[in-house]
């Protein structure tokens, strides 16, 4: 039986509140209707037979927050709402019937609805098309009169990103520095030497002086002041020298005040998934490392659309994730490939970008360590599920899988977080 406060029921519960209180605001509900629909998302896992008044009051109190004194004194508007939360819990289950009032059925309809995405979502998150699916699913649905149409047409009315607007969206972007690419290839190269790198990097200023203050951290305490291109490399060393490119090449995307704690994340993943690939031993570990800056891209795009649902659906409880399907037909991992491809980076890296939330179903172990650096950098874009992190973790080797980092590459990311 689940209880009202299983955390796994509870977060669930809450991805469908934030979800369906959406779709009410955008039906146009109001007032106790519109917190009808919240109260009986948080209820709607719970069979009628157990709507007793201390689980109804339970869930009240946690949906008024700080009106519940004032909701508690109006006695008999108190109980009369209780006495309507557990009709709306009994319909949900199909107990009883509420058709003589096409209201209070839609509010039905659309915790149902929204119940079922939800799941699908959780399941799922990174299916194409999974929203416009479940939309002609539904369509299916009241067809045949199982939900009233108002439903169908309240999912229709969110938006939907395109091609031609992701376009859009990249061309609210940062400019991608040229430099950058010089930097990716040097990276890739296997008979990079001191001499290319120097030149490389003495191209640009700004990526010759993060080099320059990375050797100068605490973490390299030099006895002298370094000071030139070439005194950094020989210090710290080609490995070091490319990963500070690299990274320095991408942090003008991540410049502004609100996403620096995505780019402290994206430093972070970069650092597990480079350890992984070094572990693993298929895949070139500075490759790796450019893979966990990138990973996700997408949500620099979507922080571009100033969408204010999105903000609300993530104080309500949902995973971006979550949020992202539901609001605009596809996750972050699916818009950043594509911005890849568009900037014609490997093939590899962009599925790996795609299915980084459902590593299983795109059969990438990049996209697997992607999914474990995530969940070891305590990341929580998507729903957790104790399956797909053991499915992640087979899909590696042993060392790879297993992995901890050492305080120097602690040390070494929060000297690349300082310089930034």
């Amino acid at each position: 039986m689940a209880s009202p406060r299983d955390p796994a029921v509870r977060a669930h519960s809450r991805r469908v509140a934030a979800v369906a209180t959406e779709l009410a605001a955008r039906a146009g509900l109001e007032g106790w209707e519109r917190l009808a629909v919240r109260h009986l998302a948080l209820l709607h896992h719970y069979p009628p037979e157990f709507m007793d008044a201390e689980t109804v009051e339970f869930v009240l109190r946690e949906a008024a927050g700080a009106n519940w004194a004032g909701l508690r004194r109006a006695d008999s508007a108190y109980r009369q709402r209780c006495e309507n939360v557990r009709e709306l819990v009994a319909a949900f289950h199909g107990r009883s019937a509420l058709r003589a009032d096409p209201r209070q059925a839609f509010v039905v309809d659309l915790v149902a609805a929204a119940d079922q995405l939800v799941q699908q979502i959780e399941a799922h998150p990174c299916e194409p098309n999974l929203r416009d699916r479940f939309l002609d699913r539904l369509r299916g649905r009241a067809e045949e009169g199982l939900c009233g149409p108002a439903v169908t047409r309240t999912f229709g009315s969110l938006p939907r990103i395109f091609a031609e607007e992701l376009r859009g969206l990249l061309d609210r972007l940062p400019v991608f520095p040229a430099v950058a690419l010089k930097v990716l290839a040097l990276a890739a190269a296997e008979d990079i030497t001191f001499s290319k790198l120097e030149a490389a990097l003495s191209s640009d200023q700004v990526l010759a002086g993060h080099l320059i203050s990375v050797a100068n951290s605490c973490l390299y305490s030099p006895r002298q002041t370094i000071s030139t291109i070439r005194q950094a490399i020989s210090y710290i060393g080609l490995e070091a020298t490319r990963k500070v490119a690299i990274a320095a090449a991408f942090h003008p995307l991540f410049a502004s005040g609100n996403l620096k704690a995505l780019w402290k994340h994206s430093l972070e993943a970069a650092r597990a998934v480079e350890a992984m690939a070094r572990a693993d031993g298929r895949f070139h570990p500075e490759e790796a490392f450019l893979l966990g800056l990138v990973h996700d891209v997408g949500r620099l795009a979507l922080s571009k659309i100033g969408e204010a649902a999105y903000g609300r659906l993530l104080e309500e409880g949902c995973e971006p994730v979550v949020a992202e399907v539901f609001l605009f037909g596809r996750e972050h991992g699916r818009i950043g490939a594509e911005i890849l491809r568009l900037w014609n980076f490997p093939e590899a890296l962009a599925v790996a970008v795609e299915w980084h939330h459902e590593p299983e179903a795109g059969g990438s172990p990049l996209a697997a360590m992607l999914y474990l650096a995530e969940h070891r950098t305590a990341s929580v874009e998507a729903p957790p599920l104790a399956v797909r992190l053991r499915q992640a973790e087979a899909a590696l080797s042993g060392a790879a899988a297993q992995f901890e980092a050492d305080d120097r590459e602690r040390n070494f990311l929060n000297a690349l977080t300082a310089v930034a």
